[in-house]
């Protein structure tokens, strides 16, 4: 939290979500980076085992998905609130991240 005590308000609790979102998706990346190295060794150790070939590929595969899924995810709701945030016409403008708020 970056405040102490009576001096916290709603802005505050925004931008703890904001420093803990972007520490999800930095940690969602090394996951997956952690997944295609198991699966990369795993394709490497295989030697001609076919179960274990196609127990790599499928962590590939998978590990793809996964990330994926999470990254239309996340462009979908960011393509949402622009277009809710930005105007009220629907129109999206710029490439800024509608989770930064700025205060007064």
């Amino acid at each position: 939290m970056p405040c102490d005590g009576v001096d916290c308000n709603a802005c505050h609790v925004v931008e703890m979500g904001n420093t803990i979102l972007t520490w999800l998706i930095g940690v969602m990346f090394v996951v997956f980076a952690a997944i295609l190295a198991v699966a990369g060794w795993g394709l490497v150790t295989s030697g001609g085992n076919q179960t274990a070939l196609s127990d790599a590929k499928s962590k590939f595969k998978n590990a793809f998905i996964g990330l994926l899924i999470v990254l239309a995810a996340w462009l979908i709701v960011d393509t949402l609130m622009r277009g809710l945030l930005k105007s009220g016409d629907g129109t999206i403008t710029g490439f800024g991240l509608w989770s930064e708020v700025e205060c007064l």
